[in-house]
């Protein structure tokens, strides 16, 4: 029973004994978790932080918006001038005869230089349809007949009866293909690097947050750098070339969104052409991640373990030789590099999340899931029991995280 002080204590102050003021404990943190000489930092100056930092990915994520928005112009502007076409059923015939053409006067499959160049100058024939990808026809011909090659289609000549001379249509065709193709491929390699970049920039920006302990940084820096890799793998991408007028028609809101850049272009579904512009990309992109990366450990175990072979005098075997002068270097040559989680676990949502995402559209992408997980899983747990040095002490903060965030990719889905 409590004495009669207690009660009078209770009367008086009975917020001092509420079940909310009891004492509560939590398992204090590793020590090497904790960032100490970030612990003075009040809350108010680190959410300050948090968003300048927030800001400044945001302003990468537009640079690299504005580098995705003027490929898809300029392949625009190319398609425009020289329109895709399937060239499957035409035979290109370089040099006009006119025996041949009276006796096969009623085969439209056969394509002459006359016919491209109405094709070309429609309106100076006054035709009501033309440039209809005839002149890509003609020239891819030319490339591959044995008697004119790439020097031959160049050197072709076709008459301008606007001007009154021949000139050199093929070359030009041949110049805007090819810039076609390398935005196109192109656009594989600069966002694999745009997201190299962001990767290494956000890693150095990540100190300014100022975090209280590892698994803060960590996790912070794994979910920035997934987020602003799957924005500019598929979100920028699909918002780009995608068009919305088809769901809802033209209006003032559509402008407001072409104006942005955004939904606004050429595709209103993901049919043949768009496979072939916008699928094929993003398939070699999720390709090349599946193994660049893996192949990056393989390489870092490799120079990791010829520096060891080296400092042994290029012996296979540890007889205890070594050029080493103090134990310190020596155990240096035999720690591997990090073991760093946040790169590991940002590629791999990013390949979840992204393969996920257009695998309704495109099945290919769930067995290239598939294997981007098995690869990462082989590598990783060679990696880290025979080469890389164990990562730090972090709780289960950044396994939560992860773990809450897969079932958006779901959604997306």
């Amino acid at each position: 029973q409590d004495s009669i002080f207690m009660w009078i204590l209770k009367l008086f102050c009975g917020c001092c004994f509420s079940k909310s003021s009891y004492w509560k404990f939590r398992r204090a943190p590793e020590p090497s978790d904790v960032n100490w000489e970030n612990l003075g930092i009040s809350p108010a100056s680190r959410a300050l932080r948090i968003g300048l930092n927030s800001v400044f990915t945001l302003s990468l994520l537009f640079c690299s918006f504005l580098l995705i928005s003027n490929a898809k112009n300029e392949q625009e502007a190319a398609a425009l001038k020289y329109p895709p076409v399937d060239c499957a059923g035409y035979t290109v015939v370089p040099v006009y005869n006119e025996t041949f053409a009276a006796i096969n006067v009623n085969d439209t499959s056969l394509l002459y230089p006359l016919d491209v160049q109405k094709d070309i100058y429609w309106e100076f024939y006054e035709q009501t349809l033309g440039n209809t990808g005839k002149l890509e026809c003609f020239c891819k011909g030319l490339l591959v007949d044995r008697e004119y090659g790439l020097s031959g289609m160049m050197d072709y000549l076709l008459y301008n009866p606007q001007s009154g001379e021949e000139e050199r249509t093929c070359e030009s065709w041949f110049a805007t293909f090819t810039s076609i193709q390398m935005l196109k491929y192109g656009a594989v390699g600069s966002v694999i690097i745009v997201n190299v970049l962001l990767k290494q920039i956000l890693k150095m920006t990540i100190k300014i947050e100022a975090p209280s302990d590892q698994t803060t940084m960590v996790s912070s820096l794994t979910f920035k750098i997934f987020l602003a890799s799957f924005i500019n793998t598929a979100l920028l991408t699909l918002l780009i070339n995608g068009n919305i007028q088809y769901l809802y028609g033209e209006d003032e809101k559509d402008e407001a969104f072409k104006f942005a850049g955004l939904l606004g272009g050429t595709y209103h579904d993901l049919g043949v052409e768009w496979y072939r512009s916008i699928g094929v990309p993003i398939i070699l992109t999720m390709i090349i991640n599946a193994v660049t990366f893996p192949l990056i450990s393989v390489v870092q175990w490799g120079i990791l373990r010829f520096k060891q072979c080296r400092d042994r005098g290029y012996s296979c075997s540890f007889n205890g030789q070594t050029r080493q002068v103090t134990q310190e270097a020596l155990e240096d040559l035999f720690t591997g590099p990090e073991f760093l989680m946040y790169q590991k676990l940002s590629q791999l949502l990013n390949s979840i999340f992204v393969c996920i995402m257009f695998s309704s559209g495109m099945p290919i992408m769930i067995p290239i899931l598939f294997f981007t997980v098995w690869s990462y899983l082989i590598t990783d747990r060679v990696m880290l029991l025979r080469v890389n040095s164990l990562p730090p002490l972090l709780d289960a903060k950044l396994q939560q995280m992860v773990t809450r965030l897969l079932p958006y990719a779901v959604m997306l889905h």
